[in-house]
């Protein structure tokens, strides 16, 4: 075996032995000696983001303790395939002439955004945000016909007619109509009242308006704000940075905006290696993570939750992998990243009710040693040369009353190693069988693993949705 491989293969046994796992950023996260201040970054954890516009997937890392401008920065190093990237960073050399070297590999399956009606766009937690809230009143006799347009109704760049938008609602507005012009604010007219009739029929000024976007979608920007106007201030970058109450935004025929997705998973593993003066290659540490950008369900009512769910996923992690000559000494060893398949079934609560006798119906059981019980396989091996591997690791973990997560061992053929995992999502309530209430199953877990075989060592994360 290389001493490169002999290091990883250490650290991937080394993860597997944690208590507590690092995750992403390592053990120099975890804040052993509790004596963190608010101004000690030393041991904050490191932060993941993931987004994906139409241009494609966004994943970002950044180190609280390394935020300066000159601070050596995670950067993406390649895309592996269409859903991974990896990602990396390298400290300047030490007095020793030791290079450290960070690659972090993330996985997600977020989807690309979905086009929807502007007055349909939702948030993440399913609010629609921008239904149309304002009734153009006094309404503007738009084409000078003599009748007041009574029919358009708007949606308030602020929360309302009379809120000043917010900074995030400011970074939805685009137009070349509403840009600096070189100063650091602008008034714009609004409209005014017929000084004869004193009525909104025929107004002496016209609001402004001007073409734009909202969050993408086409329309046009009105000053509704009355006889006083509206202003807009900027930077000195000419950005806007404050707009006043009075600014409405109506939208195109058709127009929509871009429905992000807000249910992805994540998955992947970080490391940490050195190389000396002379090239010499360690691995000093590998830690695995996994997770969701939706809350982790609710361990109580799982409680509730009956009957068996199957989930399919992937799977992705480090590995080193032995050449074995006949007499079963190893010959050499190679170590990379891998993806796998994942395939695991839940059990949950018992579907019958075995207080009723009269209760005949037994379909869709649950074996009483299975029981709140997760079993499954990581298989389908691809190494990071492209070569497959015939490596299966067999899951068998098991989840405490009240929790939300679940754990066991993970085997290979040579030891056991440990597996474990969080599930995701709303367990909503259901009565199909007309015999009480009972919970379905949420939509998915993610998980970590390790394992051994007599030809390697794998340490991995996999995410999984309910088939």
């Amino acid at each position: 075996m290389t001493a490169a491989a002999g290091t990883k293969k250490k650290a991937i046994e080394a993860e597997g032995e944690q208590a507590t796992d690092a995750g992403l950023g390592g053990t120099a996260r975890t804040d052993a000696d509790g004596q963190t201040t608010a101004d000690d970054t030393s041991d904050d954890v490191y932060g993941l983001s993931i987004s994906r516009d139409r241009a494609g997937t966004t994943i970002k890392i950044t180190d609280p303790d390394n935020a300066g401008d000159d601070d050596p920065k995670f950067s993406k190093a390649m895309d592996l395939g269409s859903t991974g990237q990896m990602h990396t960073r390298t400290m300047e050399a030490d007095d020793d002439g030791n290079v450290m070297t960070e690659v972090a590999v993330v996985y997600t399956d977020i989807a690309a955004p979905k086009a929807v009606a502007f007055a349909k766009f939702q948030n993440a937690e399913g609010t629609a945000t921008q239904t149309l809230n304002i009734d153009l009143d006094p309404a503007m006799d738009a084409d000078n016909d003599g009748t007041a347009d009574n029919d358009l109704t708007a949606r308030s760049v602020g929360a309302d007619g009379t809120t000043a938008p917010t900074a995030d609602e400011i970074k939805l507005v685009m137009s070349g109509g509403l840009g600096s012009g070189g100063s650091t604010q602008r008034n714009f007219a609004g409209y005014q009242l017929d000084s004869d009739t004193g009525t909104a029929g025929n107004q002496t000024i016209q609001a402004y308006e001007t073409a734009g976007t909202y969050n993408g979608a086409m329309g046009t920007y009105r000053c509704n704000g009355g006889a006083t106007g509206c202003t807009i201030s900027y930077n000195t970058k000419g950005e806007i940075s404050a707009m006043s109450a009075g600014w409405v935004f109506i939208p195109g025929a058709g127009a929509t905006s871009d429905q992000p997705d807000y249910d992805y998973l994540h998955y992947g593993f970080w490391l940490k290696r050195t190389a000396d003066a002379d090239g010499v290659l360690e691995y000093n540490e590998v830690e695995t993570f996994a997770g969701s950008s939706i809350a982790a369900s609710d361990g109580s009512q799982l409680d509730t939750v009956t009957g068996s769910a199957s989930y399919e996923g992937s799977a992705a992690g480090v590995y080193v992998h032995s050449v074995v000559n006949p007499d079963g000494t190893e010959a050499s060893a190679t170590s990379g990243h891998f993806t796998a398949n994942a395939s695991l079934m839940a059990y949950f609560g018992q579907t019958v009710d075995d207080t009723n006798t009269a209760n005949t119906d037994e379909s869709g059981r649950v074996a009483p040693n299975m029981l709140n019980t997760v079993t499954g396989t990581i298989d389908s091996f691809v190494l990071s040369g492209g070569e497959a591997q015939n490596w299966a690791v067999a899951l068998q973990g098991s989840r405490a009353a009240g929790a939300n997560t679940f754990s066991g061992t993970a085997k290979g053929g040579v030891g056991n190693g440990s597996f474990s995992g969080t599930y995701h999502g709303s367990t909503p309530e259901t009565d199909s069988d007309g015999d009480g209430t009972t919970r379905v199953a949420p939509g998915s877990m993610v998980g970590e693993f390790n394992a051994g075989f007599t030809n390697g060592s794998v340490a991995g994360a996999f995410g999984a949705r309910k088939k």
